[in-house]
């Protein structure tokens, strides 16, 4: 048969589509969606990130996220907002820090607000189990409003370099600069 005419039909609805290695998130979702479908959208980014795997974009619309934190990403996770201006993250639990990254994620195009303790980070290495690194993760195109907070904390001790990869990341100043996070 004429699959084209099915395929440009006004009837189309995006919502309807899956692409395996991409989860939703919508302000409107709920938890107990599967997320492979942005008609069947995630709530939260922790819950994207609990059946995310190694290649995964999740993608966030626009909207307010209260997030249970830390969220520890899995590594090659990466997280991409709509627009900066329209996708905030705000910390549930002020006594932690809000992501824990990883090997080779990539988080974009999203604001933080609300509050953190003193001394807490919305990006660290997880510091209770220090994963090898062999590609920096990325943060780009985002920005801190939380007062008092740090925008990304970085401790050598809880990132262990690979061997293998030494021309990628030599140090920790290597990989602060690497990482792009605006603090306003």
């Amino acid at each position: 048969g004429d699959w084209s005419s099915d395929v440009c039909s006004s009837d189309l609805n995006v919502a309807d589509f899956s692409i395996s290695n991409v989860l939703y998130v919508t302000a409107d979702g709920n938890d107990s969606n599967t997320g492979k479908k942005l008609g069947e959208a995630k709530a939260t980014i922790a819950a994207a990130v609990g059946i995310a795997t190694e290649g995964t974009v999740i993608k966030v619309s626009a909207g307010t996220y209260l997030e249970n934190n830390p969220i520890i990403l899995p590594k090659q996770i990466s997280i991409v907002g709509d627009n900066l201006r329209e996708v905030t993250i705000v910390p549930q639990n002020a006594s932690a820090d809000l992501f824990y990254v990883n090997n080779g994620n990539y988080v974009s195009n999203v604001s933080f607000s609300g509050s953190l303790n003193s001394g807490k980070a919305v990006f660290a290495f997880n510091p209770d189990k220090p994963n090898y690194i062999n590609q920096s993760p990325y943060i780009q195109n985002c920005t801190n409003f939380i007062p008092n907070s740090i925008g990304l904390k970085i401790d050598g001790s809880k990132a262990i370099r690979s061997e293998e990869h030494t021309s990628e990341l030599q140090s920790p100043c290597n990989l602060v600069c690497r990482l792009l996070l605006e603090k306003k």
